[in-house]
């Protein structure tokens, strides 16, 4: 057998075919996935039927497997191996997790852009995923080509993060989806990240300074670059929405109940979730020249996504009187203009056709 290699796209991902992967991989064959691997950094292997034990062995052949299955309740074994990670929504009786399971809950993150094991002190050189069941539609993996996404970036914005340090954290991601119900025994699981130096270090990813430690991270003032935004009527309102926020952490934080209540902590992580959201896109918007009225547009959108979250804050049954005094103070209409609205509409409607799907 020789491995075939299609281009699924010009900068990401490719089909390999031609091999049978649960036979023993020889030299020159895995030499030849590794190149295609560093030329297309996904390959799908479509018709393979592995075990479990076959699905190992494939993996073992590119080095030494991660021993860390599973972050949060690793003492629940659904798979024969121990190795093997558990990314499924089933618990160990092959039954659906319930909507508020620990681990429902932690695998949340997966649906945020993420790279796999880089908040490990060792760093883990490929993912290889294997679907067991597929469903007729929708539950697509998704992969982004950092090294394309680096390439693509205005000189200035390159510039501005080339020296950044950056701390790969998994107590971040899951926080940004209120999950912080992590024991003492799973934080000692998240050491500090070493670098890496090897040949396919990609500066832009890796190469960021000393890393130590999440805690030193010093986010920028939301407040400065909201400011420059002011004269845009929701951009405005939003803004004191935020602060507003700052005023619920002050003075009604979550209590010790509260800070095991994933129903409430998941979108209480919505609202915060919201201000660097909003940053991100007036930081774009300033990069790109984007249009006030376009910009008012969107933040219309985060305006009534901050009110209906309040709103939903306040029907938590564990939330205080304070926090649902804070909650309905926080309910606020954007700023309505059926020119801008319709404007929006119409850009958007001049788009339809202008993209295609690839076959």
């Amino acid at each position: 057998m020789s491995l075939r290699i299609t281009p699924l796209h010009p900068c990401l991902g490719a089909r390999a075919e031609g091999v049978d992967l649960r036979r023993p991989l020889s030299a020159e064959l895995r030499s030849a996935i590794v190149a295609a691997m560093d030329r297309h950094a996904v390959l799908v292997f479509p018709g393979q039927d592995l075990s479990d034990a076959e699905h190992m062995a494939f993996g073992t052949s590119f080095g030494p497997v991660e021993h860390t299955r599973a972050t949060v309740d690793a003492h629940w074994h659904r798979l024969s191996i121990p190795e093997m990670n558990d990314i499924s929504n089933l618990d160990v009786d092959g039954q659906i997790l319930k909507a508020d399971d620990r681990k429902r809950m932690f695998n949340l993150g997966n649906r945020l852009w993420h790279s796999d094991s880089s908040f490990k002190a060792t760093p883990a050189k490929y993912s290889l995923l294997l679907s067991r069941s597929v469903p007729p539609e929708g539950g697509e993996t998704e992969f982004a080509d950092m090294r394309a996404a680096w390439d693509a970036l205005p000189s200035k914005m390159q510039a501005r993060v080339k020296d950044l340090v950056c701390w790969h954290s998994l107590l971040y991601s899951r926080a940004q989806l209120g999950f912080y119900g992590f024991n003492e025994e799973e934080k000692k699981q998240f050491e500090p990240v070493p670098q890496r130096h090897d040949a396919v270090d990609d500066s832009f990813l890796f190469d960021q300074g000393p890393t130590r430690g999440l805690s030193k991270i010093q986010f920028a003032d939301w407040r400065e670059l909201y400011s420059r935004f002011a004269r845009v009527p929701n951009v405005a309102v939003f803004a004191e929405q935020a602060g507003s926020l700052t005023e619920l952490l002050t003075t009604a934080p979550p209590d010790e109940h509260q800070q095991k209540d994933l129903d409430y902590l998941l979108t209480l992580g919505e609202l915060f979730t919201l201000i660097p959201y909003g940053q991100l896109i007036l930081e774009q918007a300033e990069l790109i020249g984007l249009s006030d009225q376009t910009l008012d547009q969107i933040f219309d959108v985060f305006v009534r996504d901050f009110s209906a979250y309040a709103i939903e804050l306040h029907g938590k049954i564990s939330a205080t009187a304070a926090q649902r005094d804070w909650a309905l103070r926080a309910v606020t209409a954007p700023a309505a203009d059926s020119e801008r609205f319709e404007a929006a509409v119409a850009k958007v409607r001049a788009l339809a056709g202008a993209y295609e799907m690839s076959a």
